[in-house]
């Protein structure tokens, strides 16, 4: 796929993945938005169409790894750092992918306010990763990672609360459940970009 003359820079494709999980987070927003159960199900081809993209990508870069003799970091850390950035796209994909599965009528006022943190925690990411290059002399790097982290925190809390209030109501036992899994999937897919960020701050201290 790859040979020794032609130049292939890590940090630029995992730049292209970032923007990835910013296509999955707007894809899921929008669909949060202009929410319809009976088109739901065709919506899993589209979003799944993103995530297999970065699939593609994180399989050229590792073909590249394994015959490259000087990685600008070491394997292990590249290695590390394209499973999180998978790991978050699909955690995104299985909001919808849940949503599907139990047949989600209605977007709750808590899971818009996850679409809000999602939407917004990609971002950031992608502002992480594109800094990245630069981690040795970054003067925004940990300051970006302290934003992820306090948007996961934030996560925390609306899980706590979504989850609470869904047992207050006890008429519906099988309505709780179905949407206590859903703000389970939110949750996982906020921890994801925590880890990340957790991911990248490993990077900069040991190669600093």
């Amino acid at each position: 796929m790859f040979t020794k003359k032609e130049e292939y820079n890590y940090f630029n494709e995992f730049e292209k993945i970032s923007l990835l999980i910013i296509d999955a987070a707007d894809f899921l927003s929008t669909n949060l938005k202009n929410y319809q159960l009976e088109s739901l199900e065709g919506q899993l081809e589209a979003i799944h169409k993103i995530e297999h993209a970065a699939d593609e990508k994180k399989y050229e870069m590792m073909h590249y790894l394994y015959q490259d003799f000087l990685p600008p970091i070491e394997r292990e850390d590249l290695i590390g750092l394209s499973h999180v950035l998978d790991a978050v796209l699909d955690n995104i994909e299985d909001v919808l992918i849940r949503m599907d599965m139990y047949q989600i009528e209605e977007v709750r006022p808590d899971m818009f306010v996850f679409r809000e943190l999602v939407e917004k925690a990609s971002y950031k990411l992608s502002d992480m990763i594109k800094e990245l290059h630069n981690f040795k002399r970054s003067k925004t790097l940990f300051s970006i990672i302290a934003e992820i982290n306090t948007i996961e925190e934030k996560g925390d809390v609306v899980y706590q609360r979504a989850v609470k209030n869904l047992h207050f109501d006890k008429s519906d036992f099988s309505q709780s459940y179905r949407y206590s899994k859903i703000y389970d999937a939110f949750e996982r897919c906020c921890d994801s970009f925590e880890h990340v960020a957790d991911s990248v701050e490993a990077i900069i201290l040991k190669n600093s």
